[in-house]
């Protein structure tokens, strides 16, 4: 798992996002001084100076192996030179190099732990126990609606929160939250929060908000507050779930209470905009596309469905041709015609056989009636939409 993690931060060595939500950056202190502008420089001088404490004495001969893994990781991750230009100045093959680049790494890996252990004050039991219990499973990444798995983990301790009683209180949790995770992890590291909140704070009231407000991140909040006081804690959950999910985790004080923020980076929503007057296909579109990075925007008549465009400038607009006041091919025209919605894509979605006209009139797709959710994912797919 380290070598890994190792291995990844130094092919991103001159890369500050990728470095800033590393994991490696997760195993420093939390309760250091240090900003996340300084964690980064921290991380990157790190590893250089674990690549420089390779390197061979003078009487070493230039041709030695320990001499050529040195040059290897130098050319490879602290000037980020091809596999191929390195192999050619070496005068080895690409495999001989990929083994010295491996050897090197693994010397480089030992150090960097070292390092980690030294900053971290932690054991070596807590630190390797827990990651390789993380390494045994299966770590494959996948869309999760955090608004379920809150919801879920919520529905799980609640008989632990009546033991202790603490009343957990739902605030605003949207139906769908969206975020690129591996589905386990983010399960244990909700559970370890929230029992850890439970059983650090009896007799209380947790009150839980997810928010998306903020730019490609959700926030889950937990509002602590008690009729007695509540104690001071040192320093937050030291758990390796939070640093493998990118996870931020903070405590507040605020009167009265505490807040325990758990912050994650989310999937943006693409906006979709249906304009059906009949309810039920927005229920439908609705069930379809729950747990899916989009966001539905309903409009039932062609009026309200010109005033949602403008307003929300949806990523694709999908609409019937059959509508009271106004038809489709009327609201095709108005959207046409206004500069702020005229490159919008528009998939008409009717149960008229109308797919040729539709296509003459340059429309962005065509949905046969009744939809299903392999025939919207796809028009989705063939303009771009469906990238996760």
């Amino acid at each position: 798992m380290l070598f890994r993690e190792v291995k990844r931060a130094l092919a991103h060595l001159y890369d500050p996002v990728y470095l800033r939500r590393s994991a490696l950056a997760r195993m420093l202190r939390s309760d250091s001084q240090l900003t996340s502008a300084q964690k980064v420089t921290f991380l990157r001088q790190m590893l250089i100076e674990a690549i420089e404490q390779l390197a061979p004495g003078e009487n070493v001969p230039l041709r030695s192996p320990k001499r050529r893994s040195y040059l290897a990781l130098r050319a490879r991750y602290m000037e980020q030179r091809p596999i191929g230009e390195i192999a050619r100045d070496l005068g080895i093959s690409e495999r001989q190099l990929r083994r010295e680049l491996r050897a090197g790494l693994e010397a480089v890996t030992g150090i960097v732990s070292d390092t980690l252990r030294e900053h971290c004050g932690e054991s070596d039991g807590i630190l390797e126990g827990v990651m390789q219990e993380i390494e045994s499973l299966d770590t494959t990444e996948e869309l999760v609606n955090l608004s379920v798995e809150v919801r879920n983990v919520q529905s799980l301790v609640s008989s632990l929160a009546q033991e202790k009683g603490v009343e957990i209180q739902d605030g605003m949790i949207p139906e769908s939250a969206i975020v690129r995770a591996n589905r386990i992890l983010l399960r244990q590291a909700l559970l370890t929060l929230y029992t850890w909140v439970i059983q650090s704070f009896p007799e209380s009231v947790l009150r839980v908000h997810l928010d998306g407000s903020e730019a490609n991140v959700l926030t889950l909040r937990l509002s602590c507050s008690s009729k007695f006081p509540l104690p001071r804690i040192a320093s937050p959950i030291p758990t390796e779930l939070l640093k493998v999910l990118y996870a931020d985790f903070e405590i507040q004080d605020v009167s009265r209470g505490k807040i325990f923020q758990l912050t994650f980076p989310c999937v943006p929503l693409r906006p979709v905009l249906l304009v059906d007057d009949n309810p039920s296909l927005h229920r439908l579109f609705k069930r379809y596309l729950m747990g899916l990075p989009y966001r539905l925007i309903s409009a039932y008549d062609a009026k309200s469905g010109l005033k949602f465009a403008q307003m929300y400038r949806p990523d694709v607009i999908i609409m019937d041709i059959m509508m009271p006041h106004q038809d489709g091919w009327e609201l095709w025209a108005l959207l046409r015609e206004d500069e702020n919605t005229e490159d919008i894509p528009v998939v008409i979605c009717s149960v008229l056989e109308q797919e040729a006209l539709a296509r003459s009139l340059a429309a962005a797709g065509y949905i046969k009636k009744p939809v299903t959710q392999a025939s919207l994912l796809a028009v989705f797919r063939s303009l771009g939409l469906a990238n996760f």
